[in-house]
């Protein structure tokens, strides 16, 4: 019932299901999953969570930096960034071979969206100015959020792994 529903599909905005299969959350894309209790409601809080993120995440970008009736270029340009934001990422021309890797990997399109993430491939990626200054300010927004928490905690005394070689890189202890 959405009025941007429609928008977002055509733009490509991952928006999960419950059941199993293409569209279905990677943490709960076996349809036996559904069938275990308590594991089901888990799967519905999960998948309506990300939807609920997704989609107003979408529309907010969409209608702060696109304006009344924005370009389905620029709605692409947002939607790829929302997806690999909240962990469906891009597979390209090896997405037939997901459910594959998951059975080694376990969640494929979230580990692969972090990567594409911290590489900034979404604004890399990004085919118009409209969607590269929005994409732009969220990173901005991100890393501002990240450095203010750790300032934070130094400031309280703890300690911060600032060894960018260590695996424990940012961590506060």
């Amino acid at each position: 019932a959405d009025p941007d529903y429609a928008l977002s599909q055509k733009a490509g905005l991952q928006l999960t299901e419950l059941g199993g299969g293409k569209r279905a959350e990677e943490m709960f894309e076996s349809r036996l999953a559904t069938q275990i209790p308590g594991l089901a409601g888990s799967g519905r809080a999960y998948t309506t969570g990300l939807n609920q993120l997704r989609l107003p995440m979408f529309k907010r970008m969409l209608r702060w930096w696109g304006g009344e009736n924005p370009s389905l270029e620029f709605a692409k340009d947002v939607a790829q960034y929302v997806n690999k934001s909240t962990g469906r990422g891009g597979m390209g021309k090896f997405e037939g071979g997901v459910p594959l890797a998951n059975m080694i990997f376990w969640a494929t399109r979230n580990l692969v969206s972090r990567v594409q993430f911290l590489t900034f491939q979404p604004l890399l990626a990004a085919k118009t100015w409209r969607g590269r200054a929005a994409i732009a300010t969220e990173y901005a927004k991100f890393f501002a959020g990240a450095a203010t928490v750790l300032a934070l905690a130094k400031a309280a005394g703890l300690a911060i792994e600032d060894d960018p070689n260590s695996s424990d890189f940012g961590k506060i202890k």
